[in-house]
């Protein structure tokens, strides 16, 4: 008999809990359309698409948020959209609030015509949606791992902006307390990104055919280069991708406004191949591993023995 109520109560409890979560659930997606509608200009003359402008950590999201943006067609909320949470930046770039809930949902609740930064590794759901959805438009942009280092440790050192929600700006402290010379930071930085970012989960996007997928170093270049060479093929394929004429931008123009709206956009070409200028043996040899190696493959990175 005591079997037979505790399994009642069980069922009773899990159900409760269920509700619960999905009360929750929708209660988060309300609140996210809120803050969006809140945000947002009337969309009467918007495009008819939405633009997911993701990247694996400090592969460039926002150079390809400031593209997207010089562009003119989409709205910038100023929202980051991670795996579980949507980041609701104010115009600082410092986080104004931070909401719980699954990628796939927030995206399929946000309006065509505007843009979304993101980091986001694969997800199944989210490529059903790309299928499904036309309207919804996906690029995907990565950067060698070894400039990913640097740049994450060059930013946490050296850039307050990096402090742009409590657990970045708890992590900033860390390095500016506990590290004394870049050495040591980068290689903690290898360590600890090579342990919790999970660089591989973003590798089936690479065969994803919704999404369009670029590497940082070509468009970078490109982007330096406009105003010498005008539109280079990859600027060109996000032009196709996300159906603009670029017969009405001028390349000149478009470069100045691209590199001057990031928040550590430079414009300089050490931002390609940086490694090669901070990492000592000690860096070179915690990435001297056959995981490391599979990584950059996967990628389509070599690791140079004759260079590093």
């Amino acid at each position: 008999m005591q079997n037979t109520v505790d399994s009642t109560k069980a069922k009773i409890f899990y159900k409760l809990l269920f509700e619960t979560e999905k009360w929750q659930k929708r209660e988060n997606l309300r609140r996210i359309k809120n803050v969006v509608s809140g945000r947002l200009q009337a969309l009467e003359a918007s495009v008819p698409t939405l633009v997911i402008g993701n990247a694996i950590p400090k592969s460039g999201t926002y150079l390809l948020n400031a593209i997207i943006r010089t562009l003119g067609g989409w709205q910038n909320p100023g929202l980051h959209v991670m795996s579980h949470t949507l980041v609701a930046m104010d115009e600082g770039g410092k986080s104004s609030q931070v909401y719980s809930a699954l990628a796939a949902d927030v995206i399929e609740s946000l309006p065509a015509g505007i843009t979304v930064a993101a980091h986001l590794r694969y997800d199944n759901r989210l490529s059903s949606l790309l299928a499904s959805n036309s309207s919804i438009k996906h690029i995907f942009l990565f950067r060698d791992f070894r400039d990913i280092f640097c740049s994450f440790d060059n930013w946490m050192v050296r850039f307050d902006e990096a402090g742009h929600s409590t657990v970045t700006g708890e992590k900033q402290r860390f390095y500016r307390d506990m590290f004394n010379d870049t050495d040591s930071s980068l290689a903690y930085t290898i360590c600890s990104m090579m342990e919790s970012e999970h660089f591989e989960g973003y590798i089936p996007w690479l065969k994803d055919p919704n999404s369009l997928c670029l590497r940082f170093e070509d468009l970078y270049s490109e982007i330096v280069d406009c105003p010498a060479s005008g539109f280079g093929p990859n600027l060109r394929m996000i032009f196709e991708f996300l159906s603009v004429d670029s017969s009405t931008l001028d390349p000149v123009e478009f470069s100045r406004q691209v590199l001057g709206k990031g928040w550590t956009s430079s414009g300089q070409r050490n931002k390609i191949g940086q490694f090669r200028q901070k990492f000592k043996p000690q860096h070179y040899q915690l990435l001297d591993n056959a995981r490391f190696r599979a990584l950059m493959q996967s990628y389509g990175y070599t690791v140079d023995p004759a260079i590093d």
